[in-house]
């Protein structure tokens, strides 16, 4: 394909779109058991770490595909070091839609409101992309037409992605490769990203309301029983965003900018319970989706966890451990070393 499926990164945006400044609640299940709880969990200094390694995850999967996403309505990317994730997904259907439309042979017109076309991917595996038009007019995304990828074995750049992605263009003001706006709607089906070792799944759908103007990339992604399951580290994490929203802004001179808010509850063997992360401290996000800097807080059940990045891709983690308001554990870690921490 001549368009990188770069959908890790995207699905590490979706997961902030869950997380961002509208609040929202998910579940987190370990070991693949779907069941959920709504007891608050009791940070300790046992399960701390467990605690911090899932919050990060959450927020570099919104965070990355936030930022796809920005880069799928643009055309541009700011960035081309992200992960593969769900928000990049977004970004591969919409110029995917944009390059096909424009480029069509005849033949392939000949419907006049379907296009479809099947594309080998880089190492093996294929990508079959469907765009339906609702005015006849298949040169140009207007309200009503969809574009769904549905991948088999796609393999590339390291990383292999099955399942389907939709996206649905319910409004569209102006030119989004310009000055506009527009809102889409996207839903994923059994979309998995896998690097050999780790995989990534997402099932659900989400709103998402992008505005293009003067260079910078802002939106606000509404999410809903959206499943992600997170199999790393030897284990498997379920995590059902039940309401979530993020928001972004993205240019080239300043950077990424995100806030987040979500409830979600977890169940592993060292967590069980709901928890909330709020934003204290914008992060920002480098080359790469990495986190710059910037501090969230996660609370539990009279009990509260800090995270502070740091530089080098340390972050340090304190933890209230009786709701005081005094530090009671304190420590600096390596994020790669977090358990569930995606890289």
């Amino acid at each position: 394909m001549a368009i990188r499926t770069r959908l890790a990164a995207l699905l590490s945006g979706l997961l902030i779109a869950a997380c961002g400044g509208g609040g929202g609640e998910l579940s987190v299940v370990s070991g693949g058991d779907g069941g959920a709880t709504t007891t608050e969990v009791t940070i300790t200094a046992d399960n701390m770490e467990p605690v911090a390694g899932i919050s990060v995850s959450l927020a570099r999967a919104d965070l990355a595909s936030a930022s796809e996403a920005g880069d799928a309505v643009t055309g541009s990317v700011l960035d081309d070091g992200s992960r593969v994730s769900v928000a990049e997904a977004g970004a591969l259907a919409i110029r995917s839609a944009i390059r096909l439309l424009s480029g069509a042979p005849a033949e392939d017109l000949v419907q006049g409101v379907t296009l479809t076309r099947s594309e080998d991917c880089n190492v093996g595996g294929e990508v079959l992309i469907s765009i339906d038009s609702g005015d006849d007019d298949l040169l140009t995304l207007d309200p009503g037409d969809r574009v769904a990828l549905d991948f088999a074995d796609c393999t590339q750049d390291g990383e292999t992605v099955d399942g389907k992605l939709e996206l649905t263009v319910t409004r569209l003001s102006g030119r989004l490769d310009d000055s506009g706006s527009a809102t889409l709607a996207a839903t994923f089906t059994a979309l998995r990203f896998s690097d050999g070792s780790d995989s990534l799944t997402a099932d659900g759908s989400m709103t998402i309301e992008v505005t293009v103007s003067n260079g910078a990339v802002s939106a606000t992604a509404d999410s809903q029983d959206i499943e992600y399951r997170l199999a790393a580290d030897g284990d498997v994490v379920v995590i059902t965003v039940r309401e979530g929203s993020v928001s972004f802004t993205e240019n080239a001179i300043t950077g990424t900018t995100v806030t987040v808010t979500e409830d979600y509850v977890v169940v592993s063997t060292d967590v069980r319970g709901v928890l909330r992360i709020v934003t204290e401290t914008a992060l920002d996000i480098g080359s790469g989706q990495q986190i710059l800097s910037g501090r969230l807080r996660v609370n539990g059940l009279a009990s509260v966890l800090w995270l502070t990045f740091l530089t080098a891709g340390e972050v340090l983690i304190e933890l209230d451990d009786d709701d005081d308001g005094l530090i009671d554990v304190s420590r600096v870690t390596s994020l790669a070393l977090l358990p569930f921490a995606l890289p």
